[in-house]
């Protein structure tokens, strides 16, 4: 999407202490505001003015951004009056071609013409737009790309829904592997979130209570010690970890669920994602609560609410819309809804398979020991 059309910039809000009463700097200011509105792009990583020596002369490039600490794009800034865009498009390349700069991406405006080039080998060709978030590595490879729609689409297949006990098992299981393998687009969350989560995820399908207590108490105490790390850091929230250490699963169920429900109620100064990872850690506690009551009474998985699949799609969606402008269907619409529920359909049925013939393979091997012994 190209940048919004021109507006005036209020002057006591001109950046870089710039006065904006020159034509051309009203320009370069409506462009300053774009690149971080509407492109994501940090103010630490726009430069102006920077010398560029082209030739023997040295020249002052209207607009250098960077990613990395390096140049990556210059956008030269001309009047409105100005229609000469080859020119101004031909100066802008020269300061990106220049020793100094070496930039990926040229472009020329002047609040009306808004073109863009990108060098391909030795050659600048036209491109529609500068693309979004500069300021994250939005080039994926397409192995991992794959890798994680191999992943999620399974998963996706519940989106919005409630998964029936008879299929709850096989979810968390598809869930868990995404999160232990931290890929694409899970990398980008918080390293200690994630471990917490995967730790979690490992409690829940190990059945909330009817896994080896040793095994389930540690793998919550890691969950939680990780998430102590994380709640520590960004909110002040400090849990002392031999506490948790002597803790049982029932308590630090109740208690971390409490921790996060709250936080999501009230998550000033986190990132949108960390925020939505939250509110899928407190239906993730809210559903191991449920489960640890009802393993008590020696009944096996609960349905799983639509609430913690939507908590995970919104998570995810969010993440593909960000790094990859991919955009997930609004629950509100049922049509788009069922046709992704219908492309899900034989990545959820060949996961199940696998986990079906997983878990007889389990059952034969332990019962051959058995029989052998």
């Amino acid at each position: 999407m190209p940048p919004k059309p021109y507006y005036d910039i209020n002057p006591d809000a001109s950046l870089f202490g710039r006065k904006v009463e020159k034509p051309e700097e009203k320009i370069r200011q409506w462009m300053l505001f774009e690149l971080m509105s509407t492109y994501g792009i940090h103010i630490n990583n726009i430069e102006i003015e920077r010398v560029v020596k082209v030739g023997t002369r040295n020249h002052f490039a209207d607009i250098v951004i960077l990613r990395e600490g390096a140049p990556y794009a210059v956008i030269e800034c001309k009047r409105w009056e100005n229609r000469k865009s080859e020119i101004g498009m031909q100066q802008a390349i020269s300061y990106a071609d220049a020793n100094t700069i070496k930039a990926r991406y040229a472009a020329f405006t002047n609040g009306d013409i808004w073109e863009v080039k990108t060098k391909i080998g030795e050659e600048w060709v036209d491109i529609p737009d500068l693309p979004k978030c500069i300021d994250d590595d939005y080039l994926l490879d397409l192995d991992v790309l794959i890798s994680s729609m191999n992943h999620i689409m399974p998963l996706l297949y519940w989106m919005n829904q409630e998964v029936p006990p008879s299929s709850a098992r096989t979810y968390i299981s598809c869930m868990q592997d995404l999160f232990n393998g931290y890929t694409f687009p899970l990398s980008f969350l918080d390293d200690e979130l994630l471990f917490g989560t995967d730790n979690l995820l490992r409690v829940i399908w190990s059945k909330g209570g009817s896994g080896h207590p040793d095994y389930l108490h540690n793998k919550l105490v890691a969950a939680c010690i990780s998430y102590s790390e994380f709640l520590s850091k960004h909110v002040k929230d400090d849990v002392d970890n031999e506490w948790i250490k002597g803790e049982d699963l029932r308590q630090l169920t109740i208690v971390f669920k409490h921790k996060f429900e709250k936080l999501a109620q009230n998550s000033a100064g986190l990132k949108c994602e960390e925020v939505l990872h939250i509110r899928f850690i407190a239906t993730l506690f809210q559903y191991l609560s449920r489960q640890i009551s009802s393993t008590k009474h020696g009944s096996e998985f609960q349905t799983i609410p639509a609430v913690l699949t939507t908590a995970f799609q919104e998570l995810v969606g969010y993440l593909f819309q960000v790094h990859l402008h991919v955009r997930f269907p609004d629950p509100i619409l049922e049509e788009s809804s069922t046709d992704l529920r219908v492309m899900c359909d034989q990545a959820w049925g060949q996961f199940e398979k696998g986990e079906i013939e997983s878990e007889r393979s389990i059952f034969f091997t332990l019962r051959k020991c058995f029989l052998r012994n």
